[in-house]
């Protein structure tokens, strides 16, 4: 596996002693155009599948795990 790098985008998860949290999770979920989160197990499937052999010929590409994210302002 030859692989640059993977993004993933907002991961959907609560971190000890953010009280906004929330709030940043709702305007992430809102601007996103697949108006979802990425997930701990979206990342981990898309990092699954890079390490198969289907993937083999994937070389040198960042791999965006984001729901379009990336593409946005």
């Amino acid at each position: 596996m030859h692989i640059g790098a993977y993004r993933e985008g907002m991961v959907s998860f609560h971190p000890r002693g953010f009280p906004e949290f929330d709030t940043l999770l709702d305007k992430a979920k809102a601007k996103a155009p697949a108006r979802s989160l990425v997930s701990i197990d979206d990342v981990g499937v898309a990092t699954a599948f890079l390490a198969h052999d289907a993937a083999r010929l994937i070389t040198g590409e960042t791999l965006y795990v984001d729901g379009d994210y990336h593409i946005m302002d």
